[in-house]
């Protein structure tokens, strides 16, 4: 990926998902740190929201409600051409 921004001039970032201890290490392999929007943690919540629990999305979304605040902070933040 890091290749292919330089190439290309694109500006892109990662969101980080059902993240476990190791990840991130592994991501940065790849990644720029800076480039790493945020990093969302595996969450029961989301895999019983998956298996069709429809109430269990927004107790993933309140329990994560920082991490989207930060990210839309960024995403306002940012500079658009």
């Amino acid at each position: 990926m890091k290749n292919l921004n330089q190439k290309y001039g694109l500006n892109q970032y990662v969101l980080m998902n059902k993240s476990s201890s190791g990840d991130l290490d592994y991501v940065k392999k790849f990644i720029d740190k800076e480039k790493i929007l945020e990093i969302l943690p595996f969450d029961e919540n989301m895999k019983k929201f998956e298996q069709g629990e429809r109430y269990a999305l927004q107790n993933f979304v309140k329990d994560n409600f920082q991490i989207f605040e930060k990210i839309k902070e960024k995403l306002i933040s940012y500079k658009r051409n």
